[in-house]
């Protein structure tokens, strides 16, 4: 099992093999799951958001529910601030899978009744990050995901 290296790779990883499986432990969940590509991507991007982004551990949601058109849906990743609201939505996938309109919309779908100010889709080998302006009804691509302290109330 050789996984590579993501733009966002800073830390190394609990691994173990069992059955012919790997598995990867997730702080987040607190707990071992299947090692699959698009799990690769996650793991990274949440110590990404942790170590270089400030982002607290236990302010960090995996595979959070929502709802869309009366459809439950489960969001890879969602950051919130310290008054428990959403600032950050965030849908990986495999490295093996280009960015497309369609990822882009579904991450759109899953904030249309959360509300976060920032949205990012990546495949660990690039990203793209939205900035929604709710006031002025706007949608802007921006360089990078914020510094957690941007959300930090005082």
């Amino acid at each position: 099992m050789m996984y590579p290296d993501l733009y966002c790779k800073i830390s190394d990883f609990k691994i173990k093999e069992k059955h012919g499986k790997f598995y990867i432990f997730d702080d987040i969940r607190k707990k071992y799951v299947v090692l699959t590509e698009e799990e690769w991507v996650r793991q990274n991007f949440v110590k990404y958001l942790i170590m270089k982004k400030g982002y607290r551990e236990g302010l960090i949601g995996i595979e959070k529910s929502t709802k869309y058109n009366l459809q439950k849906k489960r969001m890879d990743i969602v950051a919130y601030n310290n008054s428990a609201e959403p600032i950050l939505i965030v849908e990986c996938k495999s490295f093996s899978k280009p960015l497309t309109k369609e990822v882009l919309n579904q991450v759109a779908s899953y904030n249309y009744s959360l509300k976060a100010p920032f949205l990012s889709i990546t495949n660990g080998l690039s990203k793209f990050v939205l900035e929604v302006d709710y006031s002025k009804n706007k949608i802007e691509l921006v360089d990078d995901i914020p510094e957690y302290k941007k959300f930090e109330k005082l």
